[in-house]
C-alpha cells in the first residue's frame, strides 16, 4: 500500500499513521470537499491522497487552479471504480458550469478526479462547484449503499441456510 510504503520513511508513528485514510482527520479537510473524501475512502475502490476544494474566494484562484477542485486517489478496485466513474461521467453532462475531469496515471494508478468550473465570477463558481461535488458524493453513496445491500444479503443468505440445515464445523 502506497502510505505503508511513505510511511516507513517517517520518523514516528502518527506521522505514518495520519497518512492512511482509517486515520485521516477529516475535520482538517477543506469543508468543500470533505464529505466526497470521506466517502471515497468508506469505498473499497480508492484510497485518497489529497484533494483542493478549489479557492474561488482567493484573488489569483483562477490563475493557480484553473477553477478546478480535485481529489487524487489511488484505485484499488480498477474495474468496479470505473463504473462509477461512468455514472459520474453521465451525471456531469447535466452540469452546466462545472465539467468533471478524470485524468490517470496508470503507473502509479493514480486518478484526479476534478471539477472545474467554466467562470471566474467567486460566489457562482463556489456553488457551482458546490452542487457539483455534492452530487457526485450522492452517487458515490448510492454505490455504497448498493454495495452494503449486496454484502447484508449474502449473509441473510449464509444465515437462512445455516437455519435449515444446522451449524456446519469446516
Amino acid at each position: 500500500m502506497w502510505w505503508f510504503k511513505r510511511a516507513v520513511l517517517r520518523r514516528t508513528f502518527a506521522e505514518a499513521q495520519a497518512m492512511h485514510p482509517w486515520f485521516l482527520n477529516y475535520e482538517q479537510l477543506e469543508p468543500g470537499v470533505r464529505e466526497l473524501v470521506r466517502t471515497l475512502n468508506q469505498t473499497d475502490l480508492v484510497e485518497t491522497l489529497s484533494s483542493c476544494e478549489g479557492h474561488p474566494e482567493l484573488a489569483d484562484w483562477w490563475d493557480t487552479t484553473g477553477g478546478t477542485a480535485y481529489v487524487l486517489c489511488l484505485v484499488t478496485s480498477p474495474s468496479q471504480w470505473n463504473q462509477v466513474l461512468n455514472r459520474l461521467r453521465q451525471l456531469a453532462q447535466d452540469w452546466t458550469e462545472v465539467q468533471l475531469i478524470v485524468r490517470d496515471d496508470r503507473e502509479r494508478s493514480e486518478q484526479w478526479l476534478g471539477f472545474q468550473a467554466s467562470h471566474d465570477e467567486p460566489q457562482t463558481v463556489r456553488n457551482a462547484l458546490d452542487r457539483a461535488i455534492s452530487q457526485a458524493n450522492e452517487l458515490i453513496r448510492e454505490y455504497l449503499d448498493h454495495d452494503v445491500v449486496a454484502i447484508t444479503s449474502a449473509r441473510r443468505g449464509r444465515e437462512d441456510y445455516t437455519q435449515q440445515t444446522g451449524p456446519h464445523v469446516f
